[in-house]
């Protein structure tokens, strides 16, 4: 008889192989996953959490991050316990106007908040809103067209959507890496480039950003910062090295 390690999806386990070629799998270590509760009351070091793809802060110290892996979004208090605030673990998409708590949900990623203090988060191709009362919106993407000037809900965006921010006049600024450009949600609901002509390359520094090639894809996974404005790789002469830009 002989035995080999094997390595899955939530824990550890030990094959042992015998002459006749049947297995008989024992485990070493770990556990099924399973999702966290959604009392408000347990300790956040005790909260087990996949890759986080952006964190927030909201007006009163309270820290938010979303669960790329798990498809959650979870908030710690400034006493150190978490809830979790809107999915149930389960990838999927829920619609406009339900229940954040217990809704399926798809990576939400990118997190910020708006001048109301309602949390922004990007999931897949969309923008969306937690609103106060718990629900999820979407604001942006989910349409056919690709066009400036466009309502937002009507627009197609990238589905690699990396960067997400609000200013204090309500605007809301996201990048599309696949299409090399910053663009802009305004608080008419039109969404308007804002850096980028789509096309890849490096202008220098001090011109006007829209309609200059100054935007560069790089690969989602790559490095999706915590509390990340728009952030863009900017090729120089000799490698592409991402840089921090201003506006």
């Amino acid at each position: 008889m002989k035995s080999k390690l094997i390595r899955t999806a939530t824990c550890f386990c030990l094959s042992l192989v015998n002459m006749r070629g049947q297995s008989i799998i024992t485990t070493l270590a770990g556990t099924d996953w399973l999702f966290p509760s959604f009392s408000s009351l347990t300790k956040a070091t005790d909260l087990p959490i996949g890759v986080v793809y952006g964190v927030a802060v909201d007006r009163n110290g309270n820290f938010y991050g979303g669960d790329c892996d798990n498809h959650f979004i979870f908030r710690i208090d400034t006493l150190g316990r978490y809830s979790i605030i809107a999915g149930s673990g389960q990838f999927g998409f829920t619609e406009s106007g339900r229940l954040a708590v217990g809704a399926r949900m798809s990576c939400p990623e990118s997190l910020t908040f708006d001048r109301n203090d309602e949390l922004l988060f990007l999931e897949g191709s969309l923008i969306r809103k937690l609103t106060k009362d718990g629900r999820l919106v979407t604001i942006g993407g989910g349409g056919k067209s690709t066009g400036e000037n466009t309502q937002a809900l009507l627009s197609l965006l990238d589905d690699d959507l990396t960067g997400l921010a609000a200013d204090l006049s309500g605007n809301i600024y996201f990048s599309e890496s696949a299409s090399n450009r910053v663009r802009r949600v305004g608080t008419d609901g039109l969404i308007r480039a804002f850096a980028g002509t789509g096309a890849k390359g490096f202008a220098g520094d001090g011109g006007a950003a829209v309609g200059v090639a100054t935007l560069e894809r790089r690969s989602r996974r790559r490095d999706k910062g915590a509390a990340d404005p728009v952030r863009c790789g900017i090729p120089n002469s000799d490698q592409s090295l991402p840089r921090d830009r201003w506006l």
